[in-house]
């Protein structure tokens, strides 16, 4: 589950995100009374944790979406509304559907590698605002060197803040129209 995580930026998911193993007998106590005579103990065990999901930067996660638990989301990845994601993302893919499969690819794979290598997520927002985000090429080459950056100092939050920094940065941005 996504109980504790690094800070994962530039990446919004919406409310109606759900985490999940395969079936509800793993995750409800109350489902494994249906699978055999009520208080009787079949000696089956089962596993009530989700495991660790890991979502990258700068990923968009639509509405609705269920993730298994255990998979990874590369950084700038894109899950389109609805779908159910029982496999990795891999980084600047577009995915949807039911099973999620990958639609396209967001960018070139030499613009992927650059990007990745560049890491941009890991400074400081201040260093970056001048930047061109809308033209990737034009982002990487005009990327400045890593001296002129500001890095982030490396953090964990708890799920909790960062929903409370997402609502915070909403309504500031619903003020300002």
């Amino acid at each position: 589950m996504l109980t504790r995580c690094p800070l994962i930026r530039f990446t919004r998911w919406p409310s109606g995100l759900r985490t999940r193993n395969v079936r509800p007998i793993t995750y409800r106590p109350r489902r494994r009374r249906h699978f055999g005579v009520q208080g009787e103990n079949r000696g089956l065990s089962f596993d009530e944790t989700v495991a660790p999901l890991s979502i990258g930067h700068d990923v968009w996660i639509g509405q609705n979406v269920l993730l298994k638990g255990g998979i990874s989301i590369g950084d700038g990845a894109v899950i389109a509304a609805g779908p159910v994601v029982t496999k990795d993302v891999e980084p600047y893919s577009i995915v949807g559907g039911n099973p999620a499969t990958v639609i396209k690819s967001r960018f070139s794979d030499e613009i992927i590698c650059d990007l990745i290598g560049l890491q941009w997520w890991a400074y400081k927002y201040d260093s970056l605002q001048l930047l061109e985000f809308s033209d990737p090429k034009t982002f990487i080459r005009d990327f400045p060197t890593s001296e002129q950056l500001k890095l982030l100092p490396e953090q964990r939050l708890k799920v909790i803040e960062h929903i409370k920094m997402y609502r915070k940065d909403n309504a500031r941005n619903t003020e300002h129209g």
